[in-house]
Parts: structure tokens; C-alpha cells; sequence
């Protein structure tokens, strides 16, 4: 996304579209002093002084917001940005003394620019303040004309020159103030400010911090040419004459070279000498009619030969720029472009032959499934001879959203075009995003993606170049390695652009051009001075903003340049020949990073909070719909998997909204693209929940998961104590389902929608003990097989219980619980009581002023820190200086439900930034578990605010481990240096361990997690300056990042409403890595609670080593055989066997996510560490 506080105009109907490079440095505060000064540019020679009666009209910045942005100035990019949005927005600054101008009026001259008012709509106007005294209005421009002028009070003028029109239309230009002598006095400076007015517009007027000094710089390039039969290096000298047209001449070592016409603005000269082999010097002197520059030695060092591969393509915002519609017309016809420009080059040499990328196979999959046949034909002939590259993923993710599974699909529909029409596919590329999730090597290796070439957003500017991208471009950008996966196994060769995906649009003309080479000299040179020791570069080439089109003058331009400069040499490229030539000249030098490359964007998916919690659900249910069916036999299309996995994709995929929609969050165009994103997650609901409807074969599937949600939303239906109506038919019940192959126990809960009543027993007249809970569901006791149903029912008339007797009625919850009886009946009952729970094996108090979880007691230790507050502390931070954060207040505490099964109390409380704050704590008989739900309904506040959810553990010495898409990350120890600090994303667990116990929070619905402290913003420094963390803050308080609105873009300007979020604290010994798995697939995949039925299990199994998980089964598409991954989240290698459950005969293959026959799988299989294997499992 170009970018993100583009300088654009208001929107209307006639808005052009302009996506300037643009970069907030720092937001300078009022009243701090002078904090910047005016001079000439660095390393520049005064070439003459300023014209008589001139006075230089920048010295020093008072105020301010500091931009950096490009300019008329050969050099300077520094400026002062002031907005219509609202009068506080200003800049101000000091002039140099004044010098004195005879009677006539004092002249005051500086840099600056205006945006143009778009046609139709009605300019804003800027208040110009002199000396604090005298007021008037400038209104924004409504065309580029030359010069014009505005008066105001007091004799005071003001005049514009035009140096430049940029390539959005706006104006650059010399401003000059014509002051009365008596209000600028000789030797004084005047001070000077630009206001906004209060309209709300993003309108907007730059001021540059540079001197109007005439000046002259020279260096040396790393640009080679011909001259005379031989090589020539060339010294360019940018010249700065804002005032009037001028000649100047050049001589180089006392001899004359050349002279050049220099036109009132900015000019750049080239000069050439000969190539050297050694570092040497130059003199070079300038002079004009009126001043001699002498620049002195100029440095000329060995030019390192180049080869510049232009990766051609268009960024693929899905929205942002125009709803989905208009952006795919917008890919549909570029590619119609691409495929002409290509046919007109064919008899081009191969580095001049126009070539056309394809970044995510969206648009692509809509263009052959709608364009006529001839169309696609000719599409594909392309992809077959070179003209178009086809890369594997379907869009641009913030994969740490992705959970193992999705991550395997992101690449479904590349491998289906691969098996359907014999394409090659063997790259993979990801535009504007900064950072991917560890799980993607394997993701893109098992799927036979050799490379991952990556072009982050770019923005130069003082801290990191580019839109909250934290430490990626200036860790990795043009330092290509081999990540390798976590197993060490798999590997993919990495390529981060160094100038991101967006360089060549921002270029002065909007392409590649010669008129323009000063960008590509000043990139070599920066290659050069950083060490790159590669001849081969990557540059991306997406021009015409977002979603743009390709460049039918490129072929031209690429002749045009390697006719005139010998190095560097351009060649349009495809990433396959971009790294088929890295890794063939470098491949086996190339250094080895192991660790996760956390990305920096997720936390804009927690400004849609409902929404991420509800497509996380639906992941989830996808993946257990498949188990579901193939445990039952049941068919499933898998067209509507892919269709549900596709609205999965689409809902993480990277643009979430328009490109207004924090300035302009209630206009048509935010409206309507939210309303398509938002669709995304509601149709991944819809599409799962159908699959899961279909596995069960028998309506809607209940599960413990969403019984506890609906209990989190507040029920108050009273327990029935006896049979009554209602009562359960004796011998028919619910079947509880079970999908994962380890044993479920402890209490689970079956949904109301069941009607689930009187007293139960499993299928062999076993008694179960059972609760009915306050919001009608009921809890039961009972342990439940692996891969298979456990059937409840109320005993038949006179069937025996093998001698036991059944346990009593539900519990009536108004009636204080009884302990059980007899010891088959329960465990140790849960009690809730005043503002504790307890259950045997853990003892939970909250606290009376937060309604946190004040203490939790088990096995003798404090597991809660209480130094940093409790367990589920809501926080909530106004802005951004989270040592303001605010606590809930005022809680109610009452008793939801008071075992013996189940106790809850519910904690009511006062929250800022919410409407209403409700959290249950919960135990269970049995078990060493805290569960905490969280509801919150959210106000409209669109003002910046967070809301975080704190759990400091008490482990001294404790380890973090989270959970990610086939991964396990420890903070710093697997992260690679560039990585996010600040924001962790997690898939299901997070751990905090020493050598003797730990705590696992199990977290299905909370993507997004902090270590010690609130540290997600913290990047942002008083300045405006960002300083991203290095290394991770030591500890071990978890705190969930809940929802936030910080971005200024894209995302979410508001988000009022209700979201649950669940979280389970689970108490334990040594950490277990594949324990804690279980933990948090037993929690996003509950079991599943159906009507009874004669349904039998097909596939049924156990894995003979606990050490390793089933991920998933998935049935094939072939409806032949089932796929089943396991996963070892283990550092040691693993062997396991899978034992069946009846004789069936069966044959194992090693498959991959193609679903394809591999070679047959031995009796063991064999797993490296943190490593996962697809088999396919066929009944003969």
C-alpha cells in the first residue's frame, strides 16, 4: 500500500488518485524551541550568494510535524507538513536576519509546496501568520499555473514561482513574502507560520527546511559507461539555483569538460573520467557568470558491477484503492496489457523482453474462471514461453494470523493450476507485508516452493524506511539467505528488496526512466557503501500506485539505459530467472538463518476484533469438520472446503479497508470496502459451519467451545433438578465426539440446543455425574475415547449399572452443592464462594478493586505475580502513553454457577472504553485449569485506544514458548535478528516454564500477544521518531494485545459492540511441548456434542509415541483415501506408528499437500524435530 498518510486531498467523486511516498519522521511538539536549522545541503559549495534584497526564508523550525517527502531541491527531502484537518495543525519556524532591500518592500523567500484542489471541489485555505501579528488566508491552489500571488493586511504579499509539477499534480515552488520594512526590521529575523483550517480535509501545504542558498555538490557514481572505446565512470554534480536560469561550466583537473544550461531550480550534471581500479580523486571546479565553486577532491572509488533485475508486476491490494470489483477489472486488464507488451518485444534480446510477474493468484483464478476460452488460452501459452510468471501464493498475508493448515492452503490453488495444466510454479512472493510466520518454510517447501522473494512496504525516511515495518528492510533488504524451517530440514532461498515493492513508482516520473538515474546512482552507491557483495540486484518495478498496471514503455527504457550506461545494467526479469542466477552463482555461500521472521502488521486485525475471533473459530471448525467426516464416513466437497478456506485466506489477507479509512471512517467508499472485508469473515462462518453440519450428518454440531461462549454472553436458564418433560428418552442421548487421537478428560459441556436432562449413563449403564449450568447447558464428567463418540443417554427401565448407583439429579444452581457420595462419582467438587473459588487442586481469589484474578494457589505455590496486578487485568490506554493506563473498577462479584461439577463467578465491572466489561472465572472438578471469559462491549471511540488483557505468571526463571502455525517460537532464541519485539502472534498456547513447573495459556480466540509490559506502541518515540525493540523485555507477564485502533490506515477507525475472548490457564509440571499442544487443540477443536445416531467410525486410531500430534485429517479430494499430518512440536526427533482400532486392511503412503501416492510409509515413521509429515490412508 502506497502509503500509508499519503498526501492526498479530501475524496470526491473527482478525486485523482494520488498515493504519494511519504514518511512521518517525527511530530515535533509546540514550544520545544528551535529543533532543526536551516543550511545548505549537506556536503553542497555555495555557488553566488542569494540576489540582492533576498532574505533566505528558513533558519530554524519552531513547530511542527516533520515530514520527509520529495521536493524541487536536488537534495533535500526535510519539510514541515501542516493538514487542513483542524486548526492545532501548524507549522512555525524562524527566517534568517533580514537583510536589508532599499524603499522596496523586504523580500522573504522559501521552499515549498501545495497540493492542488481536485476539479469540483472547493479549496481550503491555509492561515499565514508574520511575526504573530499579521493574519491572512492562502487558499490551495486549483491549477499548476506559473505564478500567482495573495495579499493581505498590512502591505504584506505573498508571490509563488512554479519550479515543478510532480507527477500527482502538485505544485513545488519559491515562495516570497513581501514584508513592509516595518515589520521586518534589518538584522532581525521574522518569524513565520503556516495553520491548517478546520475543515477536516487532508489538504495540505509542505514547508522543506532548506536554505535558498544557490549551491553545487559533487560525487562520484557507481554508474559505468562508454566513451571514446572506453570505460568511463561518471561524477555527478546537482546543482541548486531557485532563482534564475544560469551557465555553468565545469573543468576536471584544471581542464575544461563541458558546460550545461541550468534552469531556475534544480539540475543535475554528469561528468565523465576514466574508469579506475584503485580508489583515486578528481578536482572539480563549477563556475557561473557570477560565482566559482571549487569542490575540491572528489573521491572516486571502483565501480562494483551490477546487474539490476526488474521484477515487473502490480502490487495486489485486495480493496484499499477501489472495492474488490474495480480492483480485479484493474488486474484482469493489466494482464491483458502484459500479454501485448510482451507479444511486441518477443524479438527483443531476452534481458529486453518485457515480462510480467504475477504477485497473488486472486485475480487470476477470477480471469480463467469468467474470461472467454480464447482469453485464457492465451494467458496460459504465456505463462508456458516466460511472458507471465505465475508465484505461488493466492494473496498477500499477515501470516502470523495462519494457523498450520491455512498456511498449507495458501498455496492450494498455485498446486492446482501446477496438476491441472502442467505449469511450473517454484517461487513465491509477498509485496508491502513486513515479516512472515516461521511455519511458512515448511508451508512452502512441502508444497514445492524453492523461493520467497519479499518487497516490503518502503518509505525512506529517518528511522526505518518504510510504514511500521520495524527492523525488516534494514536487517534483511538486499541480503538474500536460506531460512530454514523449524525441523532444519526444509529451506527456502529468501530475496528482501532493499527499496521495497513501490521504489520505481515513486521515481520523479512514476517509472523507470533515464531522466530520473539519480535515484538508481544514489541505490548502487548505497550497495556499495553498505559491502553487498552480489552482482545481482532485485528491483521491483510496480508502477501506478496500488493495484496498478504495467509499463508498456519499460522494454524501451531498459534498450535506451544499457545503450547508455555499461553497468548498471538493467534486465526485466522473472523471479525464477532472478533466482535461478542468485543461487547458481551464490547459492552455496549464501548464509543459513534459523528462527521466525515475526511480522509487524497483524496487530491492525485486533482494530476488527469480533471478526478475527470469529474467523479464528472458523479455521478451526473447518479443520475439524474434516476429522469429523472422515471419522464418520461422511462425503464432504472438497470444492466447499476450498470455498471456506479461500474466505479464510481473504479475511487475513492483508488490506483490511480503504485507504481513508481512519481520516474518513463514515465515507461511501470505508463503508462499502469494510462491508466487503467484514463479508469475508462472515462467510468463513457460514461455509464452516455447513462443513461441520454435513460431517455430523445430523444437523447442526453442538460443541463444549461454543456452549462456554453462549455461557459468556450471559444465560439464565434455571436447571431443571428431576426428568421432568424434557427428560432424556431412556436409551437415546447425545453423542459426545471426540476428534483428536488422545483422550479427552474432565469435564465437558453440552449445549442447551440438546435438551439434555434427568440422569445420564454412558453406553455400558456406567453413571455419569452431571450439572446443569445457570445458562442451561450441562456439564458431565465423563472421560471420552480417542477419534469416536462416548454415548450418553438416561438409563433404560430396569437396566443394571453393574452395581453402582446413579448419581443424583442435576444440581439445582440455587441450591449450595453437596460433595459427591461415592468416588466414581466425581473428583474433588468445584465451589464458588464470596470471591474465591476452589476445587481440591487449585484456589482462586479475585481481587475487590480490579476484578482481576488477585491469587491463584496450586500445589502450595502462587502462580500469580502479584507485583504486576492480576490475572485478566483489563487495561486500557487513551493514546498512546501507556503509563496512563486504567484499570476496570467497581466490580460485582457473583456466583453463576456453584458445582460440584462446575463453579463460576461472574465479575462485573466499570471499564473505560467499554460499555459494559463482564468476566467468568471458572474451575472444574478435577482438574488444574483457570478459565477465564471475557466479554467486552466496546464504545465507538476513534480517538487512539487499546484495550490489553495482562497475565503475569509467577515462574521464576521461566522460559515463553508460543505456539504458532507449525512452529514453536521462543522470543529471541527463535526469532532471527529484524524480527518483531513488540507483538507476538500466537496460534493456540503460549508457555511460561522453568525446570520444575510452568503455566500454559491456552488462547484460542487472542491472536496477538506482549511480553512484559505494553510494549505494541512502544516503537513510538516523543519525537515521532520509531525505536522497535532488539531483544525481547525479560519475565514472564503475558498480555494479550485485545483491540486497538492505532493505525493511520486500512484498518479500523472504530470498533463498538460485543466480543468474547476465552482464555485457559493450565497449571502444570515441566514443560511438555506436546501437552501443551493438546491443550490448545482440546480448546479451538472441543468435543462435539450430537444427537445420537448409528453412525460408526471408520478411521480410528492412536499414535503409539504421546510425543507426537495429529494436526489434522483431512478427507481427499479424491474422496479415496484421508490425508492425516502429524506433527512432532518436539526439539527431538520422533519415530511413531499409527495402531488402528479394528483389521481393516489399510496402505500408508507419505503424501504431501497435494494428497499424491509418495512412497509407502514404514511401520514407523519418522519425524525430526518440530518436523510434520502428510500420510495418506487408503482401506484396501
Amino acid at each position: 500500500m502506497l502509503r500509508r498518510t499519503a498526501l492526498v486531498s479530501s475524496s470526491g467523486p473527482g478525486r485523482r488518485a494520488r498515493t504519494a511516498l511519504l514518511i512521518v519522521a517525527s511530530a515535533l511538539a509546540a514550544g520545544r524551541g528551535a529543533v532543526a536549522q536551516g543550511s545548505a545541503a549537506a556536503g553542497a559549495t555555495p555557488l553566488g550568494t542569494l540576489p540582492p534584497g533576498i532574505t533566505d526564508g528558513y533558519a530554524a523550525t519552531l513547530r511542527g510535524e516533520s515530514f520527509g517527502y520529495h521536493s524541487a531541491h536536488p537534495t533535500a527531502r526535510a519539510s514541515l507538513l501542516v493538514r487542513s484537518l483542524d486548526s492545532t495543525n501548524a507549522a512555525r519556524w524562524t527566517t534568517a536576519p533580514v537583510v536589508a532591500s532599499g524603499d522596496a518592500p523586504r523580500q522573504v523567500s522559501f521552499l515549498a509546496a501545495m497540493d492542488v484542489a481536485d476539479p469540483g471541489q472547493s479549496p481550503v485555505r491555509f492561515w499565514v501568520t508574520v511575526n504573530g501579528a499579521h493574519r491572512f488566508a492562502l487558499a490551495q491552489p486549483t491549477t499548476d499555473a506559473d505564478t500567482w500571488s495573495v495579499r493581505g493586511s498590512d502591505g504584506v504579499a505573498l508571490r509563488f514561482r512554479r519550479l515543478l509539477t510532480d507527477k500527482f499534480g502538485d505544485v513545488h515552488g519559491v515562495f516570497t513574502l513581501d514584508l513592509p520594512a516595518g515589520i521586518a526590521p534589518v538584522g532581525q529575523p521574522v518569524t513565520l507560520q503556516v495553520q491548517g483550517e478546520s475543515v477536516g480535509r487532508m489538504s495540505w501545504f509542505i514547508l522543506y527546511t532548506v536554505s535558498m542558498q544557490p549551491t553545487v555538490s559533487a560525487h562520484a557514481e557507481q554508474m559505468l559507461t562508454r566513451e571514446d572505446g572506453g570505460l568511463r565512470q561518471t561524477v555527478r554534480l546537482d546543482a541548486w539555483h531557485p532563482f534564475h536560469a544560469t551557465t555553468m561550466a565545469i573543468a576536471v583537473d584544471g581542464s575544461f569538460r563541458l558546460s550545461a544550461r541550468l534552469e531556475a531550480g534544480r539540475a543535475t550534471v554528469r561528468v565523465n573520467v576514466p574508469a579506475v581500479t584503485t580508489p583515486t580523486t578528481v578536482r572539480i571546479v563549477a563556475t557561473t557568470a557570477t560565482a566559482r565553486a571549487d569542490l575540491g577532491a572528489v573521491p572516486i572509488e571502483p565501480v562494483v558491477r551490477r546487474e539490476v533485475h526488474l521484477i515487473n508486476h502490480s502490487h495486489l491490494d485486495i480493496g484499499y484503492t477501489d472495492v474488490h470489483a474495480r480492483v480485479l477489472d484493474k488486474h484482469w486488464r493489466g494482464l491483458d496489457s502484459a500479454m501485448v507488451y510482451s507479444e511486441r518485444s518477443r524479438a527483443n534480446p531476452d534481458w529486453g523482453r518485457f515480462r510480467w510477474n504475477v504477485e497473488g493468484l486472486w485475480p487470476l483464478e477470477g480471469y480463467l474462471a469468467t474470461r472467454p476460452a480464447a482469453d485464457t488460452a492465451r494467458l496460459l501459452a504465456a505463462v508456458r514461453n516466460g511472458d507471465l510468471t505465475l508465484n505461488a501464493l493466492y494473496a498477500n498475508l499477515m501470516t502470523g494470523l495462519s494457523g498450520s493448515e491455512e498456511l498449507l492452503r495458501l498455496t492450494e490453488y498455485a498446486r492446482r493450476l501446477r496438476r491441472e495444466h502442467g505449469l511450473a510454479i517454484t517461487t513465491a512472493t509477498s509485496s508491502d507485508v513486513p515479516g512472515f510466520t516461521w511455519g511458512m518454510v515448511p508451508a512452502l517447501a512441502q508444497a514445492g516452493i524453492r523461493y520467497l522473494s519479499s518487497g516490503p512496504n518502503y518509505m525512506p525516511g529517518p528511522s526505518y524506511d518504510g510504514d511500521r515495518i520495524g527492523h525488516t528492510l534494514a536487517a534483511w533488504g538486499d541480503r538474500p539467505f536460506w531460512w530454514m524451517g523449524p525441523s532444519g530440514r526444509d529451506s527456502v532461498l529468501v530475496m528482501v528488496a532493499g527499496r521495497g515493492y513501490s521504489w520505481a513508482g515513486g521515481w520523479p516520473s512514476g517509472r523507470i526512466s533515464l531522466d530520473d538515474a539519480n535515484l538508481m546512482s544514489e541505490y548502487m552507491e548505497t550497495l556499495r557503501s553498505r559491502g553487498y557483495p552480489y552482482e545481482i540486484v532485485q528491483v521491483r518495478v510496480s508502477i501506478g500506485g496500488d493495484n496498478g498496471f504495467p509499463d508498456g514503455r519499460l522494454a524501451d527504457v531498459v534498450r535506451q539505459w544499457n545503450e547508455r550506461f555499461v553497468s548498471p545494467r538493467l534486465v526485466i526479469s522473472s523471479l525464477p530467472q532472478l533466482f535461478a542466477t542468485m543461487e547458481r552463482r551464490y547459492g552455496a555461500t549464501l548464509p543459513r538463518l534459523r528462527g521466525d521472521l515475526t511480522g509487524y502488521w497483524e496487530d491492525g486485525a485486533m482494530s476488527t476484533a469480533a471478526e478475527q475471533v470469529m474467523t479464528r473459530a472458523s479455521a478451526a471448525r473447518i479443520v475439524q469438520a474434516g476429522t469429523l467426516a472422515s471419522l464418520r464416513a461422511v462425503p464432504l466437497s472438497s470444492r466447499d472446503v476450498s470455498a471456506a478456506w479461500r474466505s479464510v485466506l481473504l479475511w487475513s489477507e492483508h488490506t483490511w479497508g480503504a485507504d481513508r479509512s481512519i481520516s474518513e471512517p463514515d465515507s461511501p467508499e470505508t463503508l462499502a470496502q469494510w462491508a466487503l472485508k467484514r463479508q469475508f469473515a462472515l462467510d468463513a462462518d457460514s461455509a464452516s459451519r455447513a462443513l461441520l453440519s454435513r460431517a455430523s450428518g445430523a444437523g447442526e454440531a453442538g460443541s463444549a467451545g461454543e456452549a462456554s461462549s453462549a455461557r459468556a454472553a450471559g444465560g439464565a436458564a434455571k436447571a431443571r433438578t428431576d426428568g421432568g418433560d424434557g427428560a432424556t428418552t431412556p436409551g437415546v442421548g447425545v453423542d459426545l465426539w471426540n476428534t483428536h487421537e488422545f483422550t479427552v478428560r474432565g469435564v465437558t459441556l453440552v449445549p442447551p440446543s440438546l435438551q439434555l436432562q434427568g440422569a445420564l449413563v454412558t453406553a455400558s449403564g456406567a453413571p455419569v455425574w452431571s450439572q446443569r449450568l445457570r445458562d442451561g447447558s450441562v456439564a458431565v464428567l465423563v472421560p471420552l475415547a480417542a477419534m469416536g463418540a462416548t454415548r450418553l443417554s438416561a438409563p433404560r427401565a430396569g437396566a443394571s449399572s453393574s452395581g453402582a448407583t446413579p448419581p443424583p439429579p442435576l444440581a439445582d444452581p440455587t441450591a449450595r452443592p453437596q460433595p459427591p457420595r461415592r468416588a466414581h462419582e466425581a473428583a474433588t467438587p468445584a465451589r464458588a464462594d464470596g470471591d474465591s473459588l476452589w476445587n481440591g487442586r487449585v484456589v482462586v481469589r479475585i481481587d475487590s478493586v480490579s476484578g482481576a484474578v488477585a491469587s491463584v494457589r496450586w500445589r502450595g505455590r502462587e502462580l500469580v505475580d502479584r507485583a504486576r496486578g492480576g490475572w485478566n487485568r483489563y487495561r486500557y490506554v487513551a493514546g498512546r502513553d501507556t503509563s496512563a493506563a486504567r484499570d476496570a473498577a467497581r466490580p460485582r462479584l457473583d456466583v453463576l454457577d456453584d458445582g460440584p461439577l462446575v463453579a463460576t463467578l461472574r465479575v462485573t465491572s466499570d471499564a473505560p472504553g467499554a460499555e459494559s466489561l463482564v468476566r467468568d472465572v471458572t474451575l472444574h472438578a478435577g482438574d488444574d485449569a483457570v478459565r477465564v471469559v471475557t466479554r467486552i462491549d466496546k464504545r465507538l471511540v476513534r480517538d487512539k485506544e487499546a484495550v490489553h488483557l495482562a497475565f503475569p505468571l509467577a515462574v521464576p526463571g521461566g522460559v515463553v514458548r508460543m505456539e504458532q502455525g507449525l512452529a514453536i517460537v521462543r522470543p529471541d532464541v527463535d526469532q532471527v535478528d529484524g524480527a518483531n519485539r513488540n507483538v507476538y502472534p500466537v496460534q493456540r498456547w503460549l508457555d511460561a516454564s522453568n525446570a520444575d513447573f510452568g503455566v500454559t495459556l491456552v488462547t484460542p480466540d487472542l491472536p496477538l500477544w506482549q511480553l512484559n509490559g505494553l510494549t505494541a506502541e512502544a516503537f513510538k518515540q516523543p519525537d515521532g521518531r520509531e525505536a522497535w525493540l532488539r531483544r525481547a523485555l525479560p519475565g514472564t507477564e503475558l498480555v494479550a494485545y485485545a483491540m486497538n485502533n492505532y493505525w493511520h490506515t486500512n484498518f479500523k477507525a472504530d470498533q463498538p459492540g460485543p466480543v468474547t475472548f476465552r482464555v485457559t490457564l493450565v497449571a502444570h509440571g515441566p514443560f511438555d511441548a506436546a501437552e501443551a499442544t493438546r491443550a490448545g487443540l482440546q480448546a479451538s477443536e472441543p468435543p462435539l456434542a450430537l444427537p445420537a445416531s448409528a453412525a460408526t467410525t471408520r478411521l480410528r486410531f492412536t499414535l503409539d509415541n504421546p510425543r507426537v500430534i495429529v494436526s489434522s485429517i483431512v478427507p481427499s479430494a479424491d474422496s479415496r483415501a484421508d490425508l492425516v499430518r502429524l506433527w512432532n512440536p518436539t526439539h527431538e526427533p520422533q519415530r511413531v506408528a499409527l495402531r488402528f482400532g479394528d483389521r481393516g486392511q489399510r496402505r500408508i503412503w507419505r503424501s504431501s499437500p497435494d494428497e499424491e501416492r509418495g512412497p509407502l510409509a514404514p511401520t514407523h515413521v519418522a519425524l525430526p524435530a518440530m518436523g510434520s509429515v502428510t500420510l495418506r490412508i487408503e482401506r484396501r
